[in-house]
């Protein structure tokens, strides 16, 4: 068992918890884009955005944790115990045996069952809590330079590029399932009407939404972790960055705006599944 701690305290041995490993993913989704300021004019193609700053939002990531006993009354007491030093005020310091550390307060509960063959028999419970971050990890950097790959070999390549990178050498590539995703052409602007004229002999295309769908993935933990912050490190800065898509066969100036799911198997290997969105500015 991977060694989990909270504000110093192993979390097993203090009070029988564990973080579920279907957490895991919650806990490495990037944070949400804070709202750009944006204007769309009719005569121009797209949205103008003002990209010099990069802010995020502060997180607020659901978590279960598993708590053991030995029998209903131990388990309570230790349910009890493991809840009170959670909601206790202030923000706590977890170590969950990722590389990285996470500051985070507790917010609320959204469910809570115990486990038994009887409710005399009970020897588990979930309890699934909200926390909301402090502050999220990786932005704790004093310059936007960009943290290159840990190179994973037999990764396929050609299929994207980022900054002129193939993510293949992130351990990355795009899930076929999803193939096509991003070839759609941009929609067309309301024609401009000077007052004069409607200029239908001049259309302007609309912004490009993207969501790419990643699967990142490393042999081991350190590899996986490190790739994991080199991936964010890339995409997440002021302005606008290169991304080439084979599918498009071009290359376009996009920004990050958000990373809106993300689940993760660790064991034999390392692997995250994460969707992140991204916007072409002059939709082409």
């Amino acid at each position: 068992m991977i060694s989990e701690t909270m504000d110093g305290q192993s979390l097993y041995g203090a009070f029988g918890a564990a973080l579920s490993p279907d957490s895991i993913g919650n806990l490495l989704k990037y944070p949400t884009r804070e709202a750009l300021h944006q204007t769309d004019f009719a005569e121009s193609h797209g949205i103008q955005v003002d990209l010099r700053s990069f802010r995020l939002q502060r997180r607020r990531i659901p978590l279960a944790f598993q708590v053991f006993g030995e029998g209903d009354a131990d388990l309570r007491m230790r349910l009890k115990a493991f809840t009170d030093a959670l909601s206790a005020p202030g923000w706590r310091a977890f170590d969950f045996g990722l590389n990285v550390p996470f500051s985070l307060r507790y917010v609320s509960t959204q469910s809570l069952s115990i486990h038994g063959s009887s409710p005399l028999d009970s020897n588990g419970a979930t309890v699934v809590v909200t926390m909301e971050e402090g502050t999220f990890p990786l932005s704790a950097r004093t310059s936007y330079t960009v943290l290159g790959p840990r190179t994973i070999p037999r990764t396929p390549r050609g299929e994207a590029a980022i900054r002129g990178v193939d993510i293949g050498q992130y351990g990355a590539s795009l899930d076929a399932a999803y193939t096509g995703a991003t070839v759609a052409l941009a929609d067309l602007k309301e024609p401009f009407n000077d007052g004069r004229k409607l200029h239908l002999d001049e259309p302007r295309r609309k912004s490009l939404d993207w969501t790419l769908y990643i699967d990142i993935a490393a042999p081991s933990l350190d590899d996986f972790m490190y790739n994991w912050k080199a991936l964010y490190n890339t995409i997440a800065a002021p302005g606008t960055f290169p991304l080439y898509l084979r599918e498009r066969d071009s290359t376009s100036e996009v920004f990050y705006r958000d990373c809106t799911a993300c689940t993760a198997v660790f064991g034999t290997v390392y692997a995250a599944k994460m969707q992140i969105k991204v916007t072409c500015p002059t939709g082409e």
